[in-house]
C-alpha cells in the first residue's frame, strides 16, 4: 500500500483503485507498518491524497497508530 501511494507514475485516482483492489477484493490488511515504522494512512496523511485518507479510514485503518521515530500519527 505504501508504494502505490508514494509511486510517481501514479496519479491520484490510479493510486485509489490500486489500493481498492488490494484491500477490498484481495484482504490486504490496511495497518501494515513499513521499515520505517509508518502506516498507508501517515503516508497518504504526508502527501496530501485526501482520497486515499478517506478510503483507508473507511477500510478501518487505525487513526491512532504513531510512528517509531517521533511518535507523529496521521492526524
Amino acid at each position: 500500500l505504501h508504494l502505490i501511494i508514494f509511486h510517481p507514475h501514479l496519479d491520484q485516482p490510479s493510486q485509489l483503485t490500486f489500493l481498492e483492489s488490494l484491500v477490498t477484493l484481495n484482504s490486504f490488511p490496511v495497518d501494515l507498518i513499513d521499515f520505517s515504522g509508518y502506516s498507508a494512512l501517515m503516508i497518504a496523511s504526508k502527501t496530501g491524497n485526501i482520497d486515499a485518507l478517506s478510503f483507508l479510514i473507511k477500510s478501518g485503518a487505525n487513526v491512532h497508530l504513531v510512528d517509531h521515530n517521533k511518535g507523529r500519527n496521521a492526524l
